[in-house]
């Protein structure tokens, strides 16, 4: 019988976990990954955050409009926050999966 793919990614999901941010950040630690692949997670979760931010813009923009500029001090400290924090997120969570967790023995 052939698994469909939703029961085969419900089965990862169960046995791996979807996102492993705190392992990506012990990964960004890591004097053992290089500085490309660490380089390489952080820029695409730069790019990630960016289409985040774009996707949201509208929205935004509607509540600025709605709001009559009353919002608009509170949608900048918002998006500071989102271009602070959100592509060190992503880039250890895409960290996590590009590079497997290899468990080491260390004395």
């Amino acid at each position: 019988m052939k698994r469909l793919p939703t029961h085969a990614v419900m089965g990862y999901a169960r046995r791996k976990g979807w996102i492993d941010i705190p392992g990506g950040f012990a990964l960004m630690r890591d004097r053992a990954v290089p500085v490309g692949s660490k380089a390489t997670a952080l820029g695409l979760g730069f790019l990630l955050m960016l289409v985040l931010q774009a996707l949201e813009f509208p929205l935004e923009a509607a509540v600025d409009a709605m709001s009559l500029g009353m919002a608009v001090p509170f949608t900048l400290a918002f998006d500071g926050l989102e271009f602070l924090i959100l592509p060190i997120l992503f880039g250890a969570a895409i960290l996590s999966r590009m590079i497997p967790r290899v468990p080491t023995f260390r004395p």
